[in-house]
């Protein structure tokens, strides 16, 4: 196979593996020594960019929703028995 076609074929691959979800572009720069050493190690900067951004939101989403319940806690306390808080909790859990 040529590696005209090689490189096809991959890019054929790559982009029907993401074909169903719509994406956009985030360019970073980042030292040339940096990328260097990561080109020696065959990382795939794209995959690891996307699972740490992933990783990232969803802690920031938990912190949001802590500082949410949180804030209802203090809102409802005495109002509100605590079992009943705990099983709307769950419902709004099994919702999302």
């Amino acid at each position: 196979m040529l590696p005209y076609q090689q490189t096809k074929d991959f890019f054929s691959a790559y982009d029907s593996m993401y074909d169903s979800v719509p994406m956009s572009v985030i360019t970073v720069r980042v030292k040339k020594d940096v990328k260097e050493r990561l080109r020696r190690y065959n990382v795939n900067v794209s995959e690891v960019v996307r699972e740490l951004l992933d990783e990232h939101l969803l802690e920031l989403e938990q912190r949001d929703l802590a500082e949410r319940l949180d804030s209802v806690r203090e809102r409802l306390a005495g109002k509100m028995d605590p079992g009943q808080l705990a099983e709307m909790i769950r419902k709004d859990r099994e919702m999302h």
